[in-house]
């Protein structure tokens, strides 16, 4: 339709025709062996050849192929990047069909399919064929922004918190950015957990994946996993010189800690040699009775483990001896003296003996002799066992 069509006469040359005219019903008319009319629709042509003696005539009808009304399915208004084919138009009103995009790029098929990566408004230009006859549309396609989805993953809270990670045991907060709505689920997909921008959760032991859904206004969504990496705590270990004290007399204890980078001591009830320096990882402290001694550790990735060490009193029995004998006169002027408590198969007491004659005398086993007679003597006795405990009564 609308296109130029070649009739042309065809004779025995014998005739020797002279002239040929054509007309048509729709008023066409030429002259010659041959003509191009334009043809709009379905017509009739008529062609008189003469020569000197004859006139011949012919009619030749003329059928019209409609020019192919071109259009398509599918969504001519897609959204930037999907997971699939977000771009999906298939032609029709034709036989064959040729997509041609901006970059020239042919796709010689019905189906035009893409992915495009840019919001933009694209132009494809579509060409049909049908019965000889051929079309051309041009396809705007807009192409809407998907959202970016951003997440931060928070573990624990104030000056402790960490990003990126959590640490184990911690409290974790994963914060979606980016879009207008919001779907979080399980890694598989299915469970669904929450539908604002922001999950959370308590004590975190195990590795954790969500995925996220964003939405904007335009429709359009992104999809993406965030996976909760879990961070393991420092091992710390606290080494003393010591576990145990002697009640009410003190005793200089080393503490030693490791496993972490920087460390925070308290102590209950408290002690202040460790709570005015809390911070080392080597002191000693002047420990005087029982006490409760905490350590929190810091690793290079800001998790914290916590520890503690009980500093316990020795249990003292009370100091117990013998003196024989108690009286002395002229001719009974030795005394013995006999260490009982404390005592052990194992370790050495020191024992010593104070009189009040001026006499000192060593030894879980001892004697003296007094040389001046008075009416009394007063006996000092001191004993040190093998924690280093000391023991003092006295007696005339």
């Amino acid at each position: 339709e609308g296109s130029s069509v070649e009739l042309k006469a065809k004779y025995d040359p014998s005739a020797q025709f002279k002239s040929f005219n054509w007309k048509s019903n729709s008023g066409n008319a030429g002259q010659g062996e041959v003509i191009n009319p334009s043809i709009s629709k379905a017509d009739t042509f008529y062609l008189v050849a003469k020569n000197a003696i004859c006139t011949a005539e012919y009619s030749i009808p003329i059928g019209i192929y409609p020019t192919p009304v071109l259009s398509f399915t599918g969504n001519d208004v897609v959204c930037q990047d999907t997971a699939h084919a977000s771009l999906q138009l298939i032609a029709q009103g034709a036989s064959t069909y040729e997509w041609i995009t901006e970059a020239n790029d042919t796709i010689r098929s019905p189906f035009f399919t893409a992915v495009p990566k840019e919001p933009t408004t694209m132009y494809l230009s579509l060409h049909g064929m049908a019965n000889g006859c051929d079309a051309q549309i041009t396809v705007p396609v807009i192409v809407n922004p998907s959202p970016s989805i951003v997440t931060k993953i928070v573990g624990g809270e104030g000056t402790d918190a960490t990003n990126g990670y959590v640490c184990v045991g911690s409290d974790y907060e994963v914060v979606a950015s980016g879009a207008d709505t919001y779907v979080w689920t399980r890694g598989n997909g299915i469970d669904t957990v929450s539908y604002t921008s922001a999950i959370t959760g308590e004590n975190m032991t195990t590795p954790l994946t969500f995925q996220v859904i964003g939405s904007n206004a335009m429709g359009c969504t992104s999809v993406k996993s965030v996976n909760i990496p879990l961070q393991r705590l420092p091992r710390l270990s606290i080494e003393t010189s010591r576990k145990s004290v002697c009640p009410e007399q003190g005793d200089s204890i080393e503490f030693t800690v490791s496993g972490a980078k920087t460390y925070d001591w308290s102590s209950y009830p408290a002690v202040s040699d460790i709570d005015n320096e809390p911070n080392r990882a080597n002191f000693k402290a002047q420990i005087y009775d029982e006490t409760m001694v905490y350590v929190s550790g810091k690793d290079e990735f800001g998790c914290i483990s916590h520890d503690s060490v009980k500093i316990t009193n020795y249990v003292l029995d009370s100091i117990k001896y013998v003196i024989n004998p108690t009286l002395i006169d002229e001719k009974y002027r030795k005394v013995s003296f006999s260490g009982r408590v404390p005592n052990s198969e194992i370790y050495d007491v020191d024992w010593t003996w104070e009189i009040s004659d001026g006499g000192v005398e060593k030894g879980k086993s001892a004697t003296h002799t007094f040389q001046v007679l008075e009416d009394s003597f007063l006996v000092t006795v001191k004993a040190v066992d093998w924690n280093g405990c000391k023991y003092e009564d006295q007696t005339h």
